[in-house]
């Protein structure tokens, strides 16, 4: 919920980075959506986010993901992103003592 006037801010992952597949993957091992369900990661293109707001908006602001950009202006954009990765094995119980 946003007063009017105020800002709403959010960081929407792509279908097509990394997000995407992650989605992907999980898909195979979950209960399958709602019919009307849409992906997540559609939230990451603009033109979806544009249908969503609708005209209850005054602009969309990108100028977050301009100035964050590290790629060159004529390449593909390139975002520095922290995270942690975890990959994990279960032990086998029959090698243990």
């Amino acid at each position: 919920m946003c007063r009017p006037g105020g800002t709403i801010g959010r960081i929407n992952f792509t279908p097509e980075g990394l997000a995407g597949d992650l989605f992907r993957l999980f898909a195979r091992y979950a209960l399958p959506p709602p019919p009307a369900a849409l992906p997540p990661v559609m939230r990451g293109r603009e033109e979806h986010v544009g249908e969503l707001f609708g005209d209850r908006v005054a602009s969309l602001d990108l100028e977050f993901a301009t100035r964050a950009n590290r790629g060159g202006s004529d390449g593909p954009a390139e975002y520095p992103y922290e995270y942690l990765l975890v990959v994990a094995r279960k032990r086998n119980p029959a090698a243990m003592p």
